[in-house]
């Protein structure tokens, strides 16, 4: 049997309204947004001159949040184990005059955030649910199975319990209803509401590419559930947690029909609280496997939180050259230059960030010794080429840094030439979902004693640097 959000989530805020303060903190939440972070309070006759969503339905392949029916207790482990349900977020409490839940959200394509290929996972956030019986929710939805990663934005029928709509966020869907917000990442302003007296609730979400709200779809009724909620739920596959870049749920306001305004989300509202909750945390917290994979962050006022991959250390420490390359969001950053190291040199231009910010620091091994520990495999990517340089990048924070789908311009110079070799392999060392692998990803001809490797156009890929560190190499034949 199905158990109601309103139990379950009283539980958890009963519970667990203090958890927070035992997860590894995340960047900090502010409670700054996109323009129109209040929106305009909207009439019952104003919402009937909106436009309507164009985009595909395909709610089908999206399957109902467990986290509104039937959760369950895990081990405490860290790391996901079988049947993991992991929540972190702000429970609305029922009660007061609210009838809608407006939010800035975070919502990403399927080339930006990925949490597998190879395994059955489904990450909700945010999902957001008005309290005082709202038939509505909406948010994003990134799942994996069979090979494929999809994102989508969808409305949930509380009532109904199902999936009414959803649709992908493409790089159409990205255009129309997403710009960089104030975290450095897309997202998106969603409103859920009922003028005041109606029980007629509407999902909106903002069109920038019109300058209006988009109505997606409507909903008559009471659902039962006064509590309401802005979640973090992930269903993910037994095994390590994925890296990702940073979810939020920033200025979060209510709608008080009474004054007719949005207030911010505070912890005592208008005869009504908001807390902070978390239920079986695993990818949250440290375990034998190793030390959180993911941080939590909640403002002082609840009305903004965010989940960040925690920073992650360095793997390896390469011994050669080294150089630090300063990414801005919106900024193309300087030319990143390694000096010679064992007669060999290299440089990188990037193209401006998409978003994210930070230093990335890049360095070089010739991994005969000179990497810590000395068990970085060799790169075996491609029969008959053979390592000539090996390179490091490390993002040291908490946030990915994208750089859009246009690769760097590399070009690698060996002053003492590079023998009888006419073209070079540039390999990266990662995992396509059956273990960590050296794998081919350009190549390109030798010139005297300089090799380039020209800037070139990945669709449906993205150039981004997660938390931790990225190993690759250059191999030549």
């Amino acid at each position: 049997m199905r158990r109601s959000l309103i139990l379950l989530i009283a539980g958890l805020a009963l519970t667990s309204c203090s958890g927070h303060s035992n997860l590894p903190a995340a960047a900090p939440s502010g409670d700054t947004t996109l323009p129109l972070a209040q929106p305009a309070v909207l009439s019952a006759s104003s919402l009937k001159n909106l436009g309507r969503m164009a985009a595909p339905n395909v709610s089908g392949l999206v399957a109902y949040p467990r986290f509104l029916s039937n959760g369950h207790a895990l081990n405490p482990l860290s790391s996901a184990g079988s049947g993991d349900l992991e929540q972190v977020g702000v429970a609305i409490g029922p009660g007061g005059p609210y009838k809608g839940l407006f939010a800035t959200q975070t919502a990403y394509t399927n080339a930006n955030l990925q949490i597998g290929q190879n395994t059955s996972s489904q990450l909700f956030a945010p999902l957001i649910v008005p309290s005082n019986n709202s038939c509505l929710g909406m948010g994003e939805v990134y799942a994996a199975s069979s090979n494929t990663a999809t994102s989508s934005f969808f409305v949930v029928d509380v009532c109904a319990q199902t999936i009414p709509f959803a649709t992908p966020i493409d790089a159409s869907f990205a255009s129309n209803y997403t710009r960089i917000g104030a975290r450095g990442v897309p997202q998106l302003l969603s409103l859920i509401y009922a003028p005041s007296p109606s029980t007629l609730w509407y999902a909106l979400i903002y069109n920038y590419t019109a300058a209006r709200w988009d109505v997606i779809l409507t909903k008559t009724g009471t659902s039962g559930n006064g509590t309401g909620v802005s979640v973090w739920e992930s269903e993910f596959a037994a095994g390590p947690c994925p890296t990702m870049p940073v979810i939020a749920s920033d200025s979060m306001y209510e709608y008080n029909p009474t004054t007719n305004n949005f207030e911010l989300m505070q912890p005592t509202m208008t005869s009504s609280t908001t807390q902070v909750f978390t239920t079986n945390p695993n990818c949250f917290l440290t375990d034998s496997s190793g030390p959180p994979s993911f941080a939590f962050a909640m403002s002082a006022l609840n009305s903004a939180w965010g989940v960040a991959s925690a920073p992650a250390p360095k793997q390896f420490t390469f011994g050669g050259s080294s150089a630090t390359m300063n990414a801005v969001a919106g900024q193309t950053p300087a030319l990143v230059s390694l000096s010679a190291y064992n007669n060999v040199s290299l440089s990188a231009q990037f193209g401006p960030a998409s978003f994210g910010s930070g230093p990335l620091l890049f360095s070089d091994a010739l991994n005969n010794g000179d990497v810590s520990p000395n068990t970085l495999p060799a790169d075996n990517a491609a029969a008959g080429f053979v390592p000539v340089i090996y390179l490091s990048v490390y993002n040291g924070g908490t946030s990915d840094i994208n750089f859009g789908t246009t690769t760097p311009a590399i070009t690698l110079t060996k002053s003492t030439g590079f023998g009888g070799a006419t073209s070079c392999n540039f390999d990266i060392f990662n995992n396509p979902g059956t273990g960590l692998q050296w794998s081919t990803f350009l190549n390109a001809a030798i010139s005297g004693n300089t090799v380039t490797f020209a800037a070139v156009s990945i669709p449906g890929n993205s150039v981004d640097f997660f938390p931790g560190q990225q190993e690759t190499a250059f191999a030549c034949k």
